[in-house]
């Protein structure tokens, strides 16, 4: 099987910013499912076209990343018959620029996106700024997620006396990565609009008390992931968080550091697998 990258549609969103997305559950007719990780194998339809599970599951990836880092488990979906659905964020991989990276920004692209595929229910997996995203579009369309899983995502502060502790931490994220993967994040980084780095970090540090108020309207049973304490994520926040969702539990794994799905892609099936097929 090649390795070309499937891009299986492009459009624009509202505000004219191109979304670029891969799809497992679109075969090109010649039968080659394809991908861009030229480090890791391609997902194998395993399903015929109609024949997936009726909930796709949608992955988002973190700041500074794309959709090609989800390319080990979308390969883990795909072999339950379940369909992966991966867009680059504006701003990141083959999507495009803008100069509005704010996480209402990205929220709304994800759900133009969900529109544009005509998607009742999906469950939705986000690592770091992804995950955020993710319990965004949970809040503003509980209807919309049936599951969501949350990874290394640190959840904003409440107030200003929470946002300088954080604030001021020395601790940054560790990410358990090969010479090979870090060959391959190089066009990724390349491709990175610089300019959302500067939206994105101010505002993961700006008290964010609607957000807060707005997560006992999740509906959707909800995992939050904690890679342990080499993160970003406060784990007294996390606690806090999932406190605050009806239906939500974390699951930590101790020494996996911020990037769990790429770094320690068995133990992540392992937990992740079960939760979103059961």
């Amino acid at each position: 099987m090649s390795r070309r990258p499937l891009w299986t549609l492009r459009r624009a969103v509202p505000d004219g910013v191109e979304l670029a997305w891969r799809d497992t559950g679109v075969v090109p007719a010649d039968g080659d499912l394809g991908w861009d990780n030229p480090w890791a194998a391609a997902p194998e339809a395993t399903a015929a076209p109609g024949a997936w599970d009726e909930v796709p599951v949608m992955l988002l990836h973190g700041l500074a990343g794309d959709g090609r880092s989800w390319t080990d488990f979308a390969r883990r979906l795909a072999a339950v018959g379940r369909r992966a659905i991966v867009p680059d964020l504006r701003g990141h991989g083959q999507s495009g620029r803008s100069a509005d990276y704010t996480f209402e920004a990205f929220r709304d692209d994800v759900l133009a996106l969900a529109g544009e595929l005509a998607l009742e229910r999906v469950d939705v997996v986000g690592h770091a700024l992804g995950g955020h995203v993710a319990t965004m579009v949970a809040q503003a369309r509980p209807k919309l997620v049936r599951r969501l899983v949350v990874e290394e995502s640190p959840p904003p502060p409440r107030d200003e006396a929470e946002a300088m502790p954080f604030a001021d931490r020395n601790r940054r994220p560790r990410a358990r990565m090969g010479p090979k993967e870090v060959l391959s994040t190089l066009p990724t980084l390349l491709r990175f609009d610089q300019r959302a780095l500067g939206h994105v970090a101010p505002a993961y540090r700006t008290p964010s008390p609607d957000w807060w108020a707005a997560l006992p309207a999740i509906t959707a049973e909800t995992l939050l992931l904690y890679g342990g304490p080499s993160g970003p994520v406060p784990l007294n926040r996390l606690d806090a968080q999932a406190e605050a969702i009806p239906d939500c539990r974390i699951a930590t794994f101790a020494e996996a550091g911020h990037r769990i799905h790429s770094g320690s892609p068995e133990q992540f099936a392992e937990v992740v697998l079960p939760f979103l097929t059961a």
